[in-house]
C-alpha cells in the first residue's frame, strides 16, 4: 500500500506541467449510444446519440481543474416485439413493431478533473454530476403490417410527463493534447448514468444512460 501511494504522489505531483493554469473555453461534439431504464419496451435496445455544446474548464492547478459543459443532446432508446390479437372467432394473428423513444434535453455537468502527464499531452479522468433538462420527448411504435399500423401505429407521439430536470452521474477519460496558438485538442470516452426520473410513460418512471466518443477543442 505505501509503494502504491508513493507511485500515485509522484505521478500527480512531479507530472505538475500536466496542464497549464487558467480559465479555457471552446467546442465540444460526441457521438454514442443511450438506453432507458424503466421504459415501456418489451426489448430494448441502444440507440444512437448525439451532444453538442460549450465545454470549460478552469484549471486550479496543473493537474487539477473544475469542469462546467453547456450541452445539447439528443438521446433515447429503441425496440421491438410482438402483439397478439383475436379476431370475433378467436384466429389469432401476430403483428411484429418497432418502437423508439426520441429525448432532447439541455445538459450542465459539473465534474472535477484531474491530469496525468507532460504540458503537451496529459491523461484526463473526470467525474460528477450533470444538471439534465428536458425539453422534448415523443414516442413512435410502427407495425410491420402497413395496413394495421395505419389504424394502431402512432408516429411522434409527444410525451407530456417529463420532468423539467433530473440528475444523472458523469464520468470519463481521455487525452489533452496542447497545440499551437493556445488551443488544446481532447478525445475522450463519456459515460452518464441516472440518478433520478426522466419522466413517466405508460406508467413506468425512466432513466437515461449513456456512453458517447467526445472530442473538441478548448482557447486558453
Amino acid at each position: 500500500m505505501k509503494k502504491l501511494l508513493t507511485i500515485l504522489f509522484s505521478l500527480f505531483f512531479i507530472g505538475a506541467s500536466a496542464t497549464p493554469k487558467g480559465f479555457y473555453f471552446g467546442t465540444r461534439f460526441g457521438l454514442g449510444t443511450s438506453t432507458i431504464d424503466g421504459s415501456i419496451m418489451a426489448n430494448p435496445e441502444s440507440r444512437l446519440m448525439w451532444q453538442i455544446g460549450i465545454p470549460t474548464v478552469y484549471q486550479l492547478h496543473p493537474n487539477v481543474g473544475i469542469m462546467a459543459d453547456f450541452m445539447l443532446t439528443g438521446a433515447g432508446a429503441k425496440g421491438h416485439g410482438k402483439l397478439t390479437t383475436s379476431d370475433i372467432v378467436g384466429n389469432k394473428t401476430d403483428h411484429n413493431f418497432h418502437d423508439k423513444i426520441s429525448l432532447l434535453n439541455g445538459e450542465i455537468p459539473l465534474a472535477l478533473k484531474l491530469n496525468f502527464g507532460k504540458n503537451d499531452l496529459s491523461l484526463k479522468v473526470y467525474g460528477g454530476m450533470s444538471l439534465n433538462f428536458h425539453f422534448t420527448g415523443n414516442y413512435t411504435l410502427e407495425f410491420d403490417d402497413s395496413d394495421y399500423n395505419k389504424d394502431h401505429g402512432t408516429d411522434h407521439m409527444e410525451m407530456k410527463d417529463l420532468e423539467a430536470m433530473s440528475q444523472s452521474l458523469i464520468f470519463g477519460a481521455g487525452l489533452d493534447i496542447k497545440a499551437a496558438g493556445n488551443r488544446m485538442y481532447f478525445f475522450e470516452i463519456r459515460g452518464s448514468q441516472g440518478l433520478s426520473n426522466f419522466g413517466e410513460f405508460g406508467g413506468k418512471n425512466m432513466k437515461l444512460n449513456y456512453f458517447a466518443l467526445n472530442a473538441g477543442y478548448y482557447f486558453h
